[in-house]
């Protein structure tokens, strides 16, 4: 009897232990944060939304090409200093977006590199008109999983790391 019981306690100990690790490792941030875009070397406030699946950027697209058979877009965003800057990006698909009180929209995905904190990370992110809204970056789970904890109480906690997946 008492050797089943010291194996279920070392698996508990065990699995306590992982977990701790893990989340150890995570980084809190607060529910507001800088984070750098890249191609583009830029930093804009980003709202943190455990509700969204995926990152989007407030962008506009401004042309379209096909490159070997792969569409790529030319798209502006506002730098957060009243300048902009042009990227292109290949198009990596398409999100049907359903908004509260709206009709679904068809928003296209474009991979970005985004630094939050002393990550940076390659997502996938949606180009929408965020014109209107506080938060031209809206950074959603797809990005934040496994390394962030969201602070609801606190805004600006950590700065960008500026070394990003590309210079690695």
């Amino acid at each position: 009897m008492a050797a089943p019981r010291c194996l279920a306690l070392l698996i508990m100990a065990v699995l306590v232990a992982f977990v701790s690790g893990a989340s150890a490792q995570k980084q809190v941030v607060g529910w507001v944060e800088k984070a750098l875009v890249r191609p583009g070397d830029f930093t804009l406030d980003a709202k943190l939304d455990t509700g969204a699946g995926n990152t989007s950027l407030d962008a506009r697209v401004v042309g379209e090409t096909n490159r070997n058979g792969r569409k790529t877009l030319k798209f502006v965003v506002d730098d957060g200093s009243g300048n902009t800057v042009t990227l292109e990006r290949e198009q990596v698909g398409i999100e049907t977006v359903t908004s509260q009180g709206r009709e679904d929209e068809e928003r296209p995905l474009v991979l970005l590199e985004i630094c939050l904190g002393r990550e940076c990370r390659e997502t996938i992110v949606n180009l929408a008109a965020r014109t209107g809204l506080k938060y031209p970056l809206l950074i959603g789970r797809s990005f934040m999983l496994d390394f962030v904890i969201v602070d609801p109480d606190n805004r600006h906690k950590v700065q960008p790391h500026r070394k990003g997946v590309q210079d690695r």
